[in-house]
């Protein structure tokens, strides 16, 4: 993962996280990251 100079993770490491917390958390709180995940992965 790489952290960007303001202190966030890269767009696509954000989703990657995102992803494979989904993974492994139940129904309701893989939804509730979905709402709460402000970016799309970029290609």
């Amino acid at each position: 993962m790489k952290w960007q100079a303001n202190g966030e993770l890269a767009d696509n490491d954000l989703h990657v996280l995102i992803s494979h917390l989904k993974a492994v958390e139940t129904e309701e709180r893989s939804n509730e990251l979905c709402r709460l995940s402000p970016h799309q992965p970029r290609g």
